[in-house]
């Protein structure tokens, strides 16, 4: 049976796009660009360039997997380093990428309610009143109380195990395609470790603090935004190759991921 006008094309720019994103990752890894020069022939596929939205989520993946802020020649940790692999030998497939929210119930949603409510009372009182200070002072200390418990939950184990293996479904999915990545050569990770980009210290305590003051300013859109249940996406090979991608959505030409949140995930305000 033909295929539909057009699928053809598709499939070919697709299958270019995973080609270039295997010699631009794999020229990273050897050391041949930095992640500047990563981000440059990555960074056209986060958009409307991605012939897919498959290849749109495994450019985002690979994104996910070095610093923009600091140029550096290798990827700093080696859960970083096995993440590239994986998704080197996800790009010598034909396989699409889905994606799968994964939600759970936390108490913040009522925490968040209740000081939405203060607020709201503060507020009242306030403009009745004329008192600026009786809505400062709820305001100032219910901000310091949220970044004190900062109720953002981790990942669930669910999702733990699933981005331990992505973008393959589970050890096993991975297992199967491992093998693809012997032609490749792709280096051994122990060689081209540089020490001084592990992150052994943590960060201080002020490395942050820009965000929690903009969090104490915008206290109520913070209590908003922390309503709905904590939710994390898994982006994951589906079995067969799929014809019907969609493509990318033209609302996000040009836009950067939300966040590095897979495989490393940032907190939320």
């Amino acid at each position: 049976m033909n295929a539909p006008a057009g699928e053809g094309g598709l499939a070919a720019k697709d299958r270019l796009a995973r080609d270039d994103m295997i010699q631009a990752t794999l020229a990273f890894m050897r050391r041949d660009i930095d992640n500047d020069g990563l981000d440059q022939r990555v960074g056209p596929y986060l958009g409307l360039s991605a012939p897919s939205a498959t290849v749109r989520m495994a450019a985002g993946l690979v994104w996910s997997c070095y610093d923009e802020f600091h140029t550096h020649a290798v990827p700093p940790h080696l859960q970083d380093w096995d993440s590239l692999r994986r998704i080197l030998a996800f790009l010598k497939t034909d396989r699409p990428l889905r994606e799968e929210a994964v939600h759970v119930r936390h108490w913040r949603r009522w925490v968040a309610l209740a000081a939405l409510g203060v607020l709201a009372a503060a507020a009242a009182v306030a403009l009745a009143r004329d008192r600026f200070e009786y809505l400062a002072i709820p305001w100032v200390a219910l901000g310091m109380a949220w970044m004190l418990i900062w109720p953002y939950p981790d990942p669930p184990q669910e999702v733990k195990d699933r981005w331990r293996y992505m973008p393959f479904r589970d050890r096993a999915d991975w297992e199967a395609h491992e093998p693809l990545l012997r032609d490749l050569d792709v280096p051994a990770y122990a060689l081209h470790t540089d020490k001084r980009l592990e992150r052994a210290v943590p960060e201080p305590w002020w490395e942050d603090l820009d965000w929690k003051i903009l969090a104490l300013l915008g206290l109520p859109l913070v209590l908003v935004l922390a309503l709905p249940s904590p939710s994390w996406t898994v982006p994951f090979a589906a079995p067969q190759p799929d014809a019907t991608d969609p493509g990318p959505d033209p609302r996000d030409a040009g836009v950067r991921p939300a966040s590095r949140q897979l495989p490393n995930p940032k907190s939320e305000i």
